[in-house]
């Protein structure tokens, strides 16, 4: 976001202070590369040639380039379409499995917005409703031994847009669009091309990754679009009523969410002390602990999964998969999806387990936990079933993994017994 300010800034500098910019110029250009992010590449190359063009006036020079030779135009733009297509097939072999990911994680991101189109599905709902929608697409055998192997835990739709358009519907994606359009037009009018460079950069890198996602690229968005709806005149005008609405609101917000945060040094400690009992043990003093911290600290993973094993660890199996419940509605992660199947197991409800272990399959199929779980499932004398445990074992003991780890060899281990056990 930084490199079409200054950019912006050498163009429109002049004397010593030109060379001040070349060099904050040439020292950010050493960093891009060592980054390896192919989306900030692209985001700062078509940034730079926009911020070149405005200042160099190639705008109105294609224009009644066009108009004169019009055949020679539209090869030139057949060229240049045909050289982005270069550039984008140089940049997928780059990370290929990467790129991969990213497409999977696209196409089942656009099947979930499809089934509710208009409004979405909430605020910070995009893990819980991607999780179903990829567990739904390898579950129907729909997906190839490429998606599986680069199936993976999607935290982000790595494309701002499609994870507007899945929470908030087209209608919350409409309206930032016309937002940021706006935003831009009143920048270009005003000569802001610095600015209006920083936030093109911003909307080309968001079609590939998380920035607003991130708090500092948030604010960064927020600042620059307000230099460039800002006028440079200044103007005498009477202050109106109604102009003291928004700083009111936002000083009323803001009160209310200091206020909501008084007693987060109090909730912390208290978190602290319940972690330092788990840590001891003493899993009834814990529980008790994690459960006066529920209804404050539901929307954090980390927390959820503390309780659901304080629970477990007391023997309350049952409760501690309604905790992972809760869980599910924030994070898409399989381990969830495990842990819980581990839980119901242990309460003899195996039935859960099965289902359980097999979503956790379905989400991320090459993984092979799920699989070693399932072979102990069947293993078990209430639910046995020989001709199970055994395929399961022969996965675990056949399948290649992604990455070997000493913990594949332990399962494997245990599988060579099994199968020792039911031939």
């Amino acid at each position: 976001m930084l490199l079409p300010l200054c950019l912006h800034s050498l163009l429109s500098a002049q004397g010593w202070r030109r060379y001040c910019w070349l060099g904050a110029l040439a020292l950010m250009l050493c960093i891009v590369p060592a980054t390896m992010s192919r989306s900030a590449w692209l985001a700062i190359g078509i940034s730079l040639l926009w911020i070149w063009g405005m200042h160099k006036g190639w705008l109105m020079a294609c224009r009644s380039y066009a108009r004169q030779f019009p055949r020679k135009a539209a090869s030139f733009i057949l060229t240049v379409c045909m050289l982005m297509a270069l550039i984008f097939i140089l940049l997928f072999q780059l990370k290929a499995d990467s790129a991969r990911g990213r497409l999977l994680i696209w196409k089942n991101t656009c099947t979930a917005v499809m089934e509710k189109p208009l409004m979405g599905y909430g605020p910070g709902s995009f893990q819980m409703v991607y999780g179903k929608a990829q567990a739904a697409y390898f579950a129907a055998g729909n997906g190839t031994m490429e998606e599986k192997r680069v199936a993976g835990y999607a935290e982000y739709a790595f494309n701002e847009y499609l994870q507007f358009c899945l929470e908030g519907g087209i209608v919350l994606l409409l309206l930032i669009l016309s937002f940021g359009i706006s935003v831009f037009k009143r920048g270009i009018a005003s000569k802001q091309y610095g600015f209006c460079g920083a936030l093109f950069s911003l909307a080309i890198f968001s079609f590939f990754s998380y920035p607003l996602q991130i708090l500092p690229f948030g604010i960064g968005a927020v600042l620059f679009s307000v230099v460039c709806v800002s006028e440079n005149e200044k103007r005498e005008q009477k202050v109106k009523g109604n102009l003291l609405i928004l700083p009111f609101s936002l000083l009323l917000c803001g009160g209310i969410g200091i206020y909501r945060m008084r007693d987060l040094d109090k909730l912390d400690e208290r978190w602290y002390n319940a972690d330092t009992l788990f840590s001891r043990q003493n899993y009834i003093a814990a529980s008790k602990g994690y459960e006066y911290l529920y209804s404050y600290l539901n929307y954090n993973l980390k927390f959820l999964l503390s309780y659901a094993s304080s629970l477990y660890s007391e023997g309350r199996y049952l409760e501690a998969c309604n905790v992972l419940e809760r869980a599910k509605l924030i994070s898409c992660d399989s381990y969830i999806w495990n842990m819980q199947g581990v839980y119901y197991q242990a309460a003899s409800c195996y039935q859960p387990a099965e289902y359980c272990f097999k979503q956790s399959l379905f989400l991320i199929p090459e993984r092979f936990y799920p699989y070693y779980l399932l072979a102990k499932l069947y293993a078990e004398p209430e639910f046995l079933n020989k001709e199970k445990v055994r395929q399961m074992a022969i996965i675990v003991m056949t399948k290649s993994p992604k990455v070997y780890s000493n913990a594949i060899s332990e399962m494997r281990k245990e599988m060579s017994q099994l199968l020792s056990i039911y031939k």
